[in-house]
């Protein structure tokens, strides 16, 4: 897993840091030990029972608010022109029109490690 630059992605924490999150936007996942053990791509042991199944999925960390990840990923979602979906602490982001593939769909959850440190899992479906 490459972990990638999150200040080149959402910017500076500067500003935000005296944000008060709002709890409807930020239904974020509290991790167990066995949950972060299942979430790292060291035993990640699916390879064996599939063949040929190549994820695309990205995980990152944060070091932003939820309010501000999910912020930055609607931000995203409109410029993409993809609708957004919201479910529990799910963001569904849709494509409106259709591939080869048929329509893009992706997935991004927020899981929290420390009130100050998130993981953010973005899929495609």
């Amino acid at each position: 897993m490459v972990p990638l630059d999150t200040d080149a992605v959402f910017g500076s924490c500067e500003n935000s840091s005296s944000a008060e999150p709002n709890p409807d936007l930020a239904k974020h996942t509290n991790l167990n030990a066995f949950d972060i053990i299942s979430l790292s791509t060291g035993f990640d042991l699916s390879g064996l029972f599939v063949e040929n199944d190549q994820k695309k999925e990205v995980q990152f960390t944060s070091m932003q608010p939820a309010s501000a990840i999910i912020s930055k990923v609607e931000d995203i979602a409109r410029h993409l022109k993809l609708k957004v979906k919201k479910e529990g602490g799910l963001l569904k982001l849709e494509g409106s029109k259709e591939g080869r593939k048929g329509a893009l769909s992706i997935d991004a959850e927020i899981y929290e490690f420390a009130s100050s440190f998130h993981l953010v899992e973005v899929k495609e479906v």
